[in-house]
């Protein structure tokens, strides 16, 4: 699959990958900036192309804080650390990994599907344009939200309030929430809401083929499990592991009660989670429970058609009628015993697993710090 492409294309543009790229407006690309400039170009693991945002964005904070004279008082302030950090890390990560994963779920899906060799080809060249459609109503808020405090000044409260050159690091904070801003919002809108976007679209739009359960199985839901999987490991789990550290590291030191701007964060957070593993399984459950049913209804006309035995019918005619009727009451009966959903005993454990995992590693680390500052 190609990750570059516009909305609503010809065959012939989603044919040539280059060409939809170079068609794109300016609104469209900029998304996809980090995927096309840097992942899809750069041979390195993700996880060390991740660190060049934190590796800039740092870089640059220390520069800042050598020319104001303050470079150890920086340097120990892990608070900065971590912002510039956690989020461009975890979101880098997943816009390099989000669309290699969308890519490994439509080659999965590919042979599945019933539909026209065009219209497959319209759809899959319109696929980065719908996981991203949505950033530009999420990255300009996360921007203005981090900004907020470098507009606010040196108050109370405030990172840089501590300083003697607040308006350095205030500078800081505006180059922080542009990085962050970016790439944080980037990954929300195309994990929050464009997965979601993306498996409406097939459910909507796109037709499987006859025997995709009977033949499939359980095996069926092996490339919509992945994206799943995916959106939690890419997204949902660092996610709140990023939170849990800044709240042990945070509010608790500082007294052990939750402040508006922590309350902020925490909704947030949740608008941030819930999409991103809500909506892609409702919708994945709604397609693969309208193929059981179309499925069942070609059966049940299949085994009508069978037991309507016309009356110049032989013997042997008959008797394979019989064996006809047998098969498709065994297909009938395996095709409703075939569960349209996503969530099974497995993924439950890692999602509970992983969770209590956070918890406990928030508990210790709170209690270490609580002791270190003792």
């Amino acid at each position: 699959m190609s990750v570059y492409g516009s909305g609503e294309v010809s065959a012939s543009r989603a044919a040539n990958p280059a060409r939809a790229v170079a068609r794109r407006s300016l609104p469209q690309r900029i998304p996809w900036l980090w995927y096309d400039l840097v992942v899809s170009r750069v041979p390195l693991p993700l996880w060390l192309l991740s660190l060049l945002p934190f590796l800039f964005t740092y870089g640059v904070g220390v520069i800042l804080a050598s020319t104001a004279g303050e470079l150890t008082h920086f340097l120990r302030d892990w608070r900065w650390l971590l912002t510039a950090f956690a989020g461009p890390t975890v979101a880098s990560l997943s816009l390099g990994y989000v669309p290699r994963g969308v890519k490994r779920f439509w080659a999965s899906l590919r042979p599945w599907l019933a539909d026209a060799d065009e219209e497959i080809a319209a759809f899959n060249a319109g696929i980065p344009s719908l996981l991203t459609r949505f950033f530009w109503l999420c990255a300009p808020p996360l921007i203005a939200f981090i900004a907020m405090w470098a507009v606010l000044g040196p108050i109370p409260g405030n990172w840089s309030y501590d300083y003697a050159h607040p308006e350095v690091f205030n500078f800081f904070v505006l180059l922080t929430a542009l990085v962050n801003g970016y790439f944080v919002g980037a990954a929300f809108s195309m994990i929050g809401i464009g997965l979601g976007l993306l498996t409406r679209r097939i459910s909507d739009t796109l037709d499987l083929k006859r025997g995709f359960i009977l033949h499939g199985g359980k095996a069926a839901l092996q490339p919509f499990s992945q994206l799943l999987w995916m959106t939690w490991t890419a997204f949902a789990l660092p996610v709140i592991a990023i939170f849990g550290l800044s709240l042990a590291t945070t509010v608790m030191p500082a007294g052990g009660s939750l402040r508006f701007y922590n309350i902020i964060t925490l909704l947030l957070l949740g608008v941030m989670i819930a999409p991103s593993i809500v909506v892609p399984q409702l919708f994945m459950n709604r397609l693969l429970a309208r193929q059981k049913a179309r499925e069942l209804q070609a059966l049940r006309q299949e085994l009508e058609e069978a037991a309507s035995t016309p009356e110049s019918a032989d013997t042997p005619d008959i008797l394979r009628r019989i064996q006809r009727q047998q098969y498709l009451l065994y297909q009938i009966q395996k095709t409703e015993a075939f569960a349209p959903t996503l969530v099974d005993a497995r993924f439950v454990l890692q999602i509970g697993t992983s969770v209590t995992g956070i918890l406990l590693a928030n508990v210790v680390l709170r209690t270490v710090i609580a002791r270190f500052l003792q």
